[in-house]
């Protein structure tokens, strides 16, 4: 399109409380609110690849800079600081900073340097308390990032893949766990968060943690997306690399939170139970009711 906006809607009415214009030329490729809520971060396309900072409920735009010279796949706000964000795309990672000076607001920006690490497109990334960054790889491996700089690969036990194919989804749950899943495979894996914090500095730059529990859905589809909106209620919805909607309902005690680990642990002893809500065609907007598994036109 020409100029596109991004519109906000008021749920249960579904009615448009909010437009925001002027952040690309043509299209969005990423849109993520602070963890706040109080701000949005989007990244437009060709040919401006922009990286605008919005105070979206004033309709108004905070800083605006180019956030690189080549395709832009998503933004991501650190879960622990507001100022503190990363894109990612083709071949690169961008580390940035808002910071609060006396000409006013300034965004700075830090590419990633792979170093002797071969170059990748990086998909999905997630930024932990000590400020460090875990990503993904193309070669499903996952990569943790420090000062700009990969600090180690990640891999399973014995050197394995973390996931057989591009790992495009890598998440904090709660406080405790690390979710990761590739679009290549039905595999969704959960990690211990404090075992990438503990990693050290080695001379072969590689780290091998053990995975805590992986749900497999058993289909030949991989994973393009996963909501964890309702992940309080055991609910993560799954969308395949088919178009298949698919809703996870993790059977857990009534106490038991995503800040404890063992939550994670125990999950090979719960119910998990895997259901299709719809298949979507492509191109189209649908709205669903999470517990009544209700597709919405």
């Amino acid at each position: 399109g020409h100029k596109p906006s991004i519109y906000f809607y008021q749920h249960p009415e579904y009615e448009t409380i909010n437009q925001l214009k002027g952040g690309t030329e043509r299209s969005y490729c990423s849109i993520a609110f602070s963890n706040d809520g109080s701000k949005l971060a989007s990244v437009g396309s060709y040919p401006d690849y922009s990286l605008v900072i919005w105070n979206w409920k004033e309709n108004s735009i905070l800083l605006r800079v180019k956030a690189f010279s080549q395709e832009i796949y998503n933004v991501s706000f650190s879960k622990y600081s507001n100022s503190c964000l990363c894109t990612s795309g083709l071949a690169h990672i961008k580390f940035w900073k808002v910071s609060n000076t006396f000409t006013g607001l300034k965004l700075k920006g830090e590419v990633g340097k792979f170093g002797s690490v071969e170059l990748s497109d990086i998909r999905d990334m997630t930024m932990l308390s000590d400020g460090n960054t875990i990503s993904g790889s193309e070669n499903g491996y996952l990569l943790l990032w420090e000062g700009g700089v990969i600090k180690s690969i990640i891999s399973g036990m014995n050197g394995e893949k973390c996931h057989n194919g591009p790992v495009t989804i890598v998440r904090i749950l709660g406080n405790a766990v690390v979710m990761t899943a590739s679009s290549s495979e039905s595999k969704i894996k959960f990690w211990s968060k404090k075992k990438f914090l503990d990693v050290e500095q080695g001379e072969n730059q590689k780290t091998e943690l053990a995975c805590l529990h992986l749900i497999d859905l058993k289909t030949d589809e991989g994973i393009i997306s996963i909501d964890e909106g309702f992940k309080n209620n055991g609910v993560f919805l799954i969308m395949t690399s088919k178009g298949r909607l698919l809703k996870i309902k993790i059977e857990k005690t009534q106490k038991s939170t995503w800040e404890d680990i063992d939550l994670v642990i125990n999950l090979k002893n719960n119910k998990c139970e895997i259901l299709e809500i719809e298949s979507f065609p492509v191109g189209k907007l649908r709205t669903v009711d999470v517990y009544k598994d209700k597709i919405f036109s």
